[in-house]
Protein backbone atom coordinates (compact mmCIF):
# COMPACT_ATOMS: atom_id res chain seq x y z
CA UNK A 1 0.00 0.00 0.00
CA UNK A 2 3.10 2.29 1.26
CA UNK A 3 4.72 1.76 -2.67
CA UNK A 4 1.57 2.19 -4.58
CA UNK A 5 0.95 5.35 -2.60
CA UNK A 6 4.32 6.85 -3.32
CA UNK A 7 4.02 5.37 -6.59
CA UNK A 8 0.53 7.52 -7.43
CA UNK A 9 2.09 10.43 -6.13
CA UNK A 10 5.67 10.46 -7.69
CA UNK A 11 2.81 9.81 -10.75
CA UNK A 12 0.92 12.55 -9.97
CA UNK A 13 4.00 15.46 -9.46
CA UNK A 14 4.83 14.35 -12.75
CA UNK A 15 1.74 15.47 -13.95
CA UNK A 16 1.56 18.54 -12.65
CA UNK A 17 5.24 19.25 -13.29
CA UNK A 18 4.89 18.21 -17.10
CA UNK A 19 1.32 20.32 -17.10
CA UNK A 20 2.90 23.18 -15.73
CA UNK A 21 6.04 22.84 -17.72
CA UNK A 22 3.36 22.83 -20.63
CA UNK A 23 1.26 25.83 -19.90
CA UNK A 24 4.23 27.85 -18.98
CA UNK A 25 4.13 30.24 -21.95
CA UNK A 26 0.30 30.96 -21.35
CA UNK A 27 1.24 31.96 -17.92
CA UNK A 28 3.47 34.03 -19.41
CA UNK A 29 1.68 35.49 -22.02
CA UNK A 30 -0.90 36.26 -19.03
CA UNK A 31 1.67 38.05 -17.06
CA UNK A 32 3.32 39.87 -20.08
CA UNK A 33 -0.30 40.95 -21.30
CA UNK A 34 -1.96 41.97 -17.83
CA UNK A 35 1.31 44.89 -17.60
CA UNK A 36 0.94 46.40 -20.87
CA UNK A 37 -1.76 48.91 -19.66
CA UNK A 38 1.31 50.46 -17.72
CA UNK A 39 2.27 53.44 -19.92
CA UNK A 40 5.77 53.39 -18.31
CA UNK A 41 6.71 49.95 -19.50
CA UNK A 42 4.37 48.82 -22.29
CA UNK A 43 6.39 49.48 -25.22
CA UNK A 44 8.74 47.01 -23.11
CA UNK A 45 6.30 44.72 -22.33
CA UNK A 46 4.77 44.64 -25.78
CA UNK A 47 8.61 43.43 -27.02
CA UNK A 48 8.59 41.17 -24.60
CA UNK A 49 5.28 39.21 -25.91
CA UNK A 50 5.94 39.80 -29.99
CA UNK A 51 9.28 37.78 -28.66
CA UNK A 52 7.40 35.21 -26.66
CA UNK A 53 4.97 34.59 -29.36
CA UNK A 54 8.00 34.10 -32.12
CA UNK A 55 9.56 31.68 -29.40
CA UNK A 56 6.52 29.58 -28.92
CA UNK A 57 5.74 30.02 -32.72
CA UNK A 58 9.04 28.08 -33.29
CA UNK A 59 8.76 25.59 -30.16
CA UNK A 60 4.79 24.75 -29.72
CA UNK A 61 3.33 26.22 -33.06
CA UNK A 62 -0.17 24.18 -31.68
CA UNK A 63 -0.59 26.95 -28.97
CA UNK A 64 0.72 29.99 -30.90
CA UNK A 65 -2.49 31.14 -32.28
CA UNK A 66 -4.49 30.65 -28.90
CA UNK A 67 -1.52 32.64 -27.45
CA UNK A 68 -1.92 35.55 -30.38
CA UNK A 69 -5.44 35.35 -30.13
CA UNK A 70 -5.77 35.80 -26.70
CA UNK A 71 -3.40 38.60 -26.42
CA UNK A 72 -4.79 40.74 -29.27
CA UNK A 73 -7.61 42.85 -27.11
CA UNK A 74 -4.31 43.99 -24.83
CA UNK A 75 -1.72 44.67 -27.56
CA UNK A 76 -4.73 46.47 -29.57
CA UNK A 77 -5.59 48.77 -26.52
CA UNK A 78 -2.67 49.71 -26.45
CA UNK A 79 -2.18 50.79 -30.50
CA UNK A 80 -0.45 48.28 -31.78
CA UNK A 81 -2.65 47.25 -34.92
CA UNK A 82 -0.11 47.27 -37.49
CA UNK A 83 1.84 44.24 -35.77
CA UNK A 84 -0.88 42.61 -34.85
CA UNK A 85 -2.28 42.70 -38.28
CA UNK A 86 0.81 40.98 -39.81
CA UNK A 87 1.23 38.51 -37.46
CA UNK A 88 -2.70 37.09 -38.06
CA UNK A 89 -2.49 37.64 -41.95
CA UNK A 90 0.47 35.28 -41.40
CA UNK A 91 -1.15 32.73 -39.95
CA UNK A 92 -1.87 29.22 -42.26
CA UNK A 93 -5.57 29.25 -41.63
CA UNK A 94 -5.58 26.14 -43.03
CA UNK A 95 -3.72 24.61 -39.66
CA UNK A 96 -6.42 26.23 -37.56
CA UNK A 97 -9.48 24.57 -36.69
CA UNK A 98 -13.04 26.66 -37.43
CA UNK A 99 -13.06 28.64 -33.95
CA UNK A 100 -9.44 29.60 -34.31
CA UNK A 101 -10.28 30.57 -38.47
CA UNK A 102 -13.54 32.61 -37.08
CA UNK A 103 -11.71 34.47 -34.69
CA UNK A 104 -9.14 35.12 -36.75
CA UNK A 105 -11.09 36.84 -39.17
CA UNK A 106 -12.77 38.62 -36.98
CA UNK A 107 -9.74 40.18 -35.57
CA UNK A 108 -8.13 40.69 -38.66
CA UNK A 109 -10.89 42.43 -40.10
CA UNK A 110 -11.14 44.86 -37.16
CA UNK A 111 -7.67 45.15 -37.19
CA UNK A 112 -7.68 46.32 -41.12
CA UNK A 113 -10.52 48.63 -40.60
CA UNK A 114 -8.77 50.53 -37.98
CA UNK A 115 -6.18 50.74 -40.38
CA UNK A 116 -8.34 52.16 -42.92
CA UNK A 117 -7.55 49.27 -44.89
CA UNK A 118 -11.29 48.39 -46.47
CA UNK A 119 -10.79 46.07 -49.04
CA UNK A 120 -8.41 43.56 -46.90
CA UNK A 121 -11.17 44.08 -43.61
CA UNK A 122 -13.69 42.40 -46.50
CA UNK A 123 -11.27 39.71 -47.55
CA UNK A 124 -10.69 38.47 -43.82
CA UNK A 125 -14.43 38.63 -43.42
CA UNK A 126 -14.70 36.09 -47.03
CA UNK A 127 -11.71 33.88 -45.30
CA UNK A 128 -14.17 32.94 -42.29
CA UNK A 129 -15.52 29.46 -42.10
CA UNK A 130 -19.68 29.40 -42.94
CA UNK A 131 -21.98 28.63 -39.48
CA UNK A 132 -20.42 30.62 -36.80
CA UNK A 133 -20.82 31.14 -33.12
CA UNK A 134 -23.67 34.21 -33.48
CA UNK A 135 -21.41 36.65 -31.55
CA UNK A 136 -18.73 36.22 -34.25
CA UNK A 137 -21.15 36.52 -36.83
CA UNK A 138 -22.71 39.53 -35.26
CA UNK A 139 -19.21 41.02 -35.17
CA UNK A 140 -18.69 40.34 -38.54
CA UNK A 141 -21.92 41.55 -39.80
CA UNK A 142 -21.16 44.80 -37.82
CA UNK A 143 -17.63 45.02 -39.48
CA UNK A 144 -19.43 44.72 -42.91
CA UNK A 145 -21.95 47.64 -41.54
CA UNK A 146 -19.18 49.97 -41.05
CA UNK A 147 -17.41 48.54 -44.72
CA UNK A 148 -20.63 49.77 -45.96
CA UNK A 149 -21.09 53.37 -43.90
CA UNK A 150 -17.34 54.01 -44.68
CA UNK A 151 -17.76 53.58 -48.16
CA UNK A 152 -21.11 56.11 -48.80
CA UNK A 153 -23.06 53.35 -48.94
CA UNK A 154 -25.03 54.58 -45.58
CA UNK A 155 -28.74 52.89 -46.90
CA UNK A 156 -27.06 49.35 -46.91
CA UNK A 157 -25.14 49.86 -43.21
CA UNK A 158 -28.27 51.06 -41.59
CA UNK A 159 -30.32 48.05 -43.00
CA UNK A 160 -27.49 45.91 -41.61
CA UNK A 161 -26.84 47.71 -38.67
CA UNK A 162 -30.77 47.52 -37.59
CA UNK A 163 -30.69 43.55 -38.32
CA UNK A 164 -27.81 42.84 -36.03
CA UNK A 165 -29.11 41.89 -31.93
CA UNK A 166 -26.51 43.69 -29.62
CA UNK A 167 -27.84 41.83 -26.95
CA UNK A 168 -26.08 42.30 -23.88
CA UNK A 169 -22.69 43.27 -25.79
CA UNK A 170 -21.69 47.25 -24.57
CA UNK A 171 -19.20 47.10 -26.81
CA UNK A 172 -21.41 45.64 -29.78
CA UNK A 173 -23.83 48.19 -29.40
CA UNK A 174 -21.55 51.08 -29.01
CA UNK A 175 -19.84 49.82 -31.91
CA UNK A 176 -23.48 49.91 -33.36
CA UNK A 177 -24.00 53.51 -32.52
CA UNK A 178 -21.00 54.25 -34.20
CA UNK A 179 -21.75 52.73 -37.48
CA UNK A 180 -25.10 54.56 -37.54
CA UNK A 181 -23.32 57.56 -37.11
CA UNK A 182 -21.49 56.97 -39.71
CA UNK A 183 -23.95 56.05 -42.21
CA UNK A 184 -25.78 58.96 -41.04
CA UNK A 185 -23.54 61.58 -41.83
CA UNK A 186 -22.85 60.38 -45.03
CA UNK A 187 -26.10 61.02 -46.24
CA UNK A 188 -25.61 64.32 -44.85
CA UNK A 189 -28.28 63.66 -41.71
Amino acid sequence: ARRAAIAALAVGLGVSFFSAYRHRYLKGAILLASRLEDRDISERVAQALFTLLDHVQKKQPEIHTRLLLGSLPYLTAIGLRRPVERRLAALDIERLDRRERALRAQALATCRLHLGDLDGAEEAIREAPEELEPIIERWLSMSLSLIDAARGRSDAAIKRVNSIDTGSDPSLAATAKLVMAHALASRGD
